[in-house]
């Protein structure tokens, strides 16, 4: 199994939210998804993506390629970031995604860091 990172996963399904609690060896994790949405992933595949220490993504593997699991679930048009409304990266229930062009979002970013 050399290669291979160990990813733990815990599955609980809260009403209409699904939550996702993964370890690895960066730590503990948190995310939330739809349920509706989660049924159309494999779940036994999710994992932290992205800069798990600053800014960790809920990850898919699709066709053996990871793919970040916002992006799947808003489609954002040309020139514009799935934004994360709560700003909480693991937030991916449809309710906390939008489109937004790249450089407001990237503004935002900027200004949540100021502001913490």
């Amino acid at each position: 199994m050399s290669g291979r990172r160990s990813v733990e996963r815990t599955i609980v399904f809260d009403g209409d939210t699904i939550v996702v609690h993964i370890r690895n060896k960066h730590g503990n994790f948190t995310a939330r998804l739809d349920r509706d949405a989660a049924e159309r992933l494999p779940l036994d595949r999710l994992h932290i993506t992205g800069n798990c220490l600053t800014t960790p993504y809920l990850g898919v593997k699709v066709g053996g390629r990871t793919v970040k699991v916002h992006g799947l679930l808003c489609e954002a048009q040309a020139g514009h970031d799935v934004d994360h409304i709560n700003f909480d990266s693991l937030d991916n229930r449809r309710s906390n995604l939008r489109s937004l062009p790249s450089g407001i979002n990237r503004g935002r970013r900027r200004n949540s860091r100021r502001a913490a």
